[in-house]
């Protein structure tokens, strides 16, 4: 079905965008509904901010826009098109293009969020499927010996990330992510220790950069510094 407006109300004071296509990893059979979702419903919701004389617009991009062999993920780094980067970061990384370019209109933030977790979180997204993986005692694949580097962020950082966006003028591009930082064995292993199992580890030989960590310094100054831990907010998805 084609996006519509028609249910929403008629004037708005902001517009936060937090949509994205479940059907990240099926490409290309799912193009479609990745490119609409990510990137077409966008597009329709700028021009609802527009005409319901919104001041600001909140766009939840992701943190893998800036690709797997950027040394540092911060925000005053140019991010380059290019094929690699994926189908579905591609239509996150063309909908920031697009958001930026109202920025005569309203006030533009994009939070660029990495491994966002919490209660109720799709299976498929990355802590809930490591979780489930080990429950099963099912392989996790590791991408060199103890797998990519990262530092997740427990949605109640996320929610008070974008209530603080709401305040900012102008256009502001945040990182959104948590303040420790670990690899896939070592959250596994934190997995493991609370739920009673060992997890079962497949290494896989990987060529390039293995870490995924956002920078966090223009968060803290700007929305505040994350504040969940990983050890409390994983009693969330356990």
């Amino acid at each position: 079905m084609p996006w519509s407006s028609d249910e929403l109300p008629k004037t708005s004071n902001s517009v936060i965008f937090l949509a994205q296509s479940e059907f990240l990893r099926d490409f290309p059979r799912r193009a479609k509904n990745i490119f609409a979702v990510n990137t077409s419903s966008v597009v329709g919701m700028l021009d609802y901010a527009r005409e319901s004389g919104a001041k600001t617009f909140v766009f939840a991009s992701s943190g893998g826009i800036y690709g797997p062999e950027q040394d540092e993920r911060i925000e005053k780094i140019p991010v380059a098109a290019r094929g690699d980067l994926g189908f579905y970061l591609s239509t996150k990384l063309c909908s920031e293009i697009l958001v930026e370019a109202y920025s005569s209109i309203f006030n533009i933030v994009i939070l660029r969020i990495f491994f966002a977790y919490g209660k109720g979180q799709h299976p498929n997204m990355l802590i809930p499927r490591l979780v489930g993986r080990i429950k099963r005692r099912e392989p996790v694949y590791l991408d060199g010996e103890d797998g990519i580097t990262l530092n997740p962020v427990h949605v109640s950082d996320v929610v008070r990330s974008i209530e603080a966006s709401l305040s900012l003028a102008g256009v502001n591009k945040v990182n959104v992510a948590g303040s420790e930082i670990f690899n896939i064995r070592d959250l596994c292993m934190l997995i493991g220790a609370r739920l009673g199992t060992e997890p079962v580890f497949e290494v896989r030989d990987v060529v390039g950069s293995t870490s995924l960590v956002g920078d966090v310094s223009v968060m803290s100054r700007l929305l505040g510094a994350p504040e969940r831990s990983f050890a409390v907010g994983l009693e969330d998805v356990l």
